[in-house]
């Protein structure tokens, strides 16, 4: 089979053309003519050789290229006189791949599957495998055979799935790190609310002015725990797990005060302790009251109070304290496999009455950093969570893990091989592969051969023969690329080789062959070890080859690499499991801010009717009522980005346009801060041209607002200038500051989700301010930018076309 055009010298018939590869991926170009035919050779191997859908080129010493098929010229859409003659040079991106690869081949190496990057006639880089070797005769280099695979499409893909399982990751995180941040600036105004209401009961004598009080005080501690419980949250997931400050802890103790806090607050219900033997070990009281107050007060809320909610306490075992809570009532089939999941979607709609849906989550991280396990039985009409606590800290870290891939059988029919030197009778069904090289007799047979090497050199298995003790007694090309010995290196030696450390020693081989020397055959998939020292993920399959009268003779062995395969299904796996994550984060926004919007709602009220209560002359009232307003304000605004977030997010965020004049709308903002930016130290200055345009008023207000307030925050101290011009076909709003500018690395991050031009030690805020600017401009059609201008502070820029072209907010 010749592979080489007019004038270069035939191959030697005993030289195999060694390697080539099947193209996965073409690009579609015009028809190019016809390579120049090579050399007559029999008909039909040389119009399999011109017209296979492989890839084929050779060189030549010099690195000119002498010859190619149609598929190579079509793959890089050349004719035949553009890439033929030509150096090979001209059409490789990376020029010190290919003198490595020239070097390679030139010392007499055999190259398979180098990656590499050619230069396509349309300018495009296509990513491709050459496999090759170099045909030496008298110990002079001659040509090349060279094959390729197009894998172009393939790491684009690649890398498309890498970007999508990055952002995602990066989301997840951020997602993690935002309940971190939303329960720490909620606390804040939370707990000036709290101090305040505390002290008015102080102050105030009218029972109804009291009775106000504490309906506010009642909101705000259902806010204090949903906080808490997006805190907790947080630790969970984004700072590696919950701390735990353990003391020697006596377990009855911390279940008898949550029991006796519950019975308060729900007296209809009976609960009942049993106590068992020594209780005691080094735990983390305040959590393990954490716990029993999240299962007891779930049985509680889903429960039936029609019979009694039992807490049983059982210390007769030397190692750890086990407990168990049950009540009557059940828990669907469908909840039960995600019950400790962090808010349940759907079902978690359907069975909370308050609360986040982190309960259960969070009880489970708790009991885990005691090193415990916590679970959950519903039936019969009886529900019971059962969790033990080892009494003395340590053990090994538990971690969730996942099996990418188990063992399978296969039912592909595979041709038949034969062992070397052995009675025809003895075969194996195995991987599709032709038989080793046969002795040439005429020109036929020197094609046959060439060509069923060819084929043989595009497989995936290595296939070889064990003698009856587990001895290599043969070895093919597919078994040295993928196992990296050559034949004169692993024949002799126990395939055990081929196996890690641990598996020798368990006695792993040994059973294999056990197995198929019982059953006939034996198959697995499994970690296994290349001459090099590196693991590859492998199917394997052992078949026991017997004589016409039965006796054992050896063993067929087949193994293919799968590890790209185990590595796609790990990746497939990971990008499932982020964009449950996404899924679960959207969710949880709608779900929290609505969740802290009912109570947040109850207890502004609450503050306006007691305002209207107290006397004007109670100075001292009237002024921690107004720190409770201000605080209640921010809680509002923090809540209602919450909102915006989840609106943009799930897709629910859209416009109502209206025609006016956005000088106004700017205006009317700017007037709405001035006591906020007084306060500040900020001087506020306008500047304002007319702008008529179709605007959402509300949307744009809050712009304005957020990128005042940023300033405000930032430069505070410093004045403030607004301006509102008519630019060509666009409304330009800007706000520009005397501060001290943006961090020049923030510039490009600074409008993304949970971003923030300074440290959230120093500065509150979410970080979603800009983000949801960025999200309104856009969504009328405009487009946000920052920039700290060469006499100083931090200018941004707001750019809206006055002819409307806006869209609806997508997640």
């Amino acid at each position: 089979m010749d592979v080489h055009g007019a004038g270069t010298p035939r191959p030697h018939p005993g030289i195999p053309t060694d390697m080539t590869t099947v193209t996965a991926n073409h690009s579609h170009h015009a028809p190019v003519p016809p390579a120049p035919p090579a050399p007559r050779g029999g008909a039909a191997t040389d119009d399999l050789l011109d017209n296979a859908p492989v890839p084929i080129h050779s060189i030549d010493a010099a690195g000119t290229l002498v010859w190619a098929n149609r598929a190579e010229l079509e793959l890089l859409g050349y004719a035949a006189d553009e890439y033929i003659g030509h150096p090979i040079s001209e059409f490789h991106v990376d020029a010190e791949v290919l003198a490595d690869m020239l070097d390679r081949l030139g010392r007499g190496e055999t190259l398979r599957d180098r990656e590499v990057r050619l230069r396509a006639r349309d300018g495009s880089i296509r990513h491709v495998l050459i496999s090759s070797n170099m045909r030496i005769e008298n110990g002079k280099q001659v040509a090349s055979r060279c094959f390729t695979r197009d894998i172009t499409d393939q790491k684009r893909a690649e890398q498309e799935r890498d970007q999508v399982i990055a952002d995602l990751s990066r989301t997840v995180r951020l997602n993690d790190m935002f309940a971190g941040i939303v329960g720490h600036d909620l606390r804040g105004p939370l707990s000036t609310i709290v101090m305040a209401g505390q002290l008015l009961l102080g102050y105030v004598q009218d029972p109804k002015g009291v009775r106000t009080i504490e309906r506010v005080l009642t909101s705000a501690d259902r806010m204090q725990r949903m906080i808490s419980q997006l805190l907790d949250f947080a630790r969970a997931r984004a700072d590696g797990g919950i701390e735990l400050e353990r003391a020697p802890t006596e377990v009855g103790d911390s279940a008898r005060d949550v029991i006796e806090e519950i019975r308060m607050a729900r007296p209809e219900w009976t609960i009942e302790l049993e106590v068992q033997g020594d209780v005691r070990g080094d735990y983390d009281g305040n959590r393990l009251s954490q716990v029993f107050s999240n299962l007891i007060g779930n049985a509680v809320q889903h429960g039936s109070p029609d019979a009694p909610l039992i807490v049983r306490i059982d210390g007769r075992d030397p190692a750890a304290v086990h407990v168990e809570i049950s009540n009557r009532g059940t828990i669907a089939p469908e909840i039960l496999p995600i019950l400790f999941a962090p808010f349940r979607g759907s079902h978690q709609k359907r069975l909370r009455s308050q609360g986040l849906g982190l309960g259960l989550f969070i009880t489970d991280h708790i009991v885990r950093a005691h090193g415990g396990e916590i679970s959950a039985e519903s039936q019969g009409g009886t529900t019971a969570f059962r969790f033990q606590l080892p009494r003395k800290a340590g053990g090994v870290t538990q971690l969730a893990t996942f099996d990418a891939c188990a063992p399978g059988s296969r039912s592909d029919r595979l041709p038949v091989i034969r062992q070397a030197g052995g009675p025809a009778g003895a075969t194996n069904e195995a991987a599709p592969v032709a038989a080793g090289p046969r002795p040439a007799h005429d020109a036929s047979c020197h094609h046959d051969e060439r060509f069923q090497i060819l084929v043989e050199s595009i497989k995936d298995y290595a296939i070889f023969m064990l003698d009856t003790a587990g001895n290599v007694a043969t070895w093919n090309s597919g078994a040295e690329r993928i196992k990296g010995y050559t034949a004169d290196e692993i024949i002799g030696q126990n395939f055990a080789k081929f196996y890690p450390e641990a598996d020798v020693l368990a006695g792993k081989t040994e059973y294999e062959l056990q197995v198929a020397m019982r059953e006939g055959r034996f198959e697995d998939e499994g970690w296994r070890v290349r001459k090099d020292g590196s693991r590859f993920w492998a199917n394997v399959v052992i078949t026991a080859l017997r004589n016409s009268d039965g006796g054992l003779i050896g063993y067929a062995k087949v193994t293919r690499d799968l590890t790209e395969r185990r590595k796609l299904e790990e990746e497939r796996v990971r990008l499932a499991h982020a964009q449950e994550a996404v899924r679960l984060r959207d969710e949880f926004l709608s779900l929290a801010s609505h969740e802290l919007k009912t109570p947040l709602t109850v207890l502004q009220l609450q503050l306006e009717i007691l305002r209207d209560r107290i006397s004007a002359d109670d100075c001292a009232t009237l002024a921690k009522l107004e720190r409770s307003h201000r605080a209640s304000h921010r809680l509002a605004e923090l809540v209602e980005a919450l909102l915006d977030v989840s609106r943009i997010a799930t897709g629910r965020f859209t416009l109502q346009l209206e025609r006016g004049d956005l000088a106004d709308i700017v205006a009317t903002a700017v007037d709405r801060l001035h006591e906020t930016a007084e306060v500040a130290g900020c001087a506020l200055s306008l500047t304002a041209d007319p702008a008529l345009g179709a605007w959402d008023r509300s949307r744009l207000d809050q712009v304005v607002t957020n990128l005042v307030s940023n300033a405000i925050r930032y430069a505070a101290g410093a004045p403030i200038a607004i301006r509102v011009a008519h630019e060509a076909d666009d409304a330009v709003i800007e706000v520009r500051d005397r501060g001290p500018g943006l961090p020049e690395g923030e510039l490009a991050r600074i409008f993304e989700r949970f971003q923030r031009a300074a440290s959230m030690r120093h500065f509150g805020g979410l970080g979603l301010g800009l983000y949801v600017v960025r999200q309104i401009t856009e969504a009328h059609g405009g487009s946000v930018s920052a920039e700290n201008p060469a006499d100083g502070g931090a200018c941004f820029t707001v750019r809206l076309p006055l002819r409307t072209a806006h869209r609806d907010l997508v997640s």
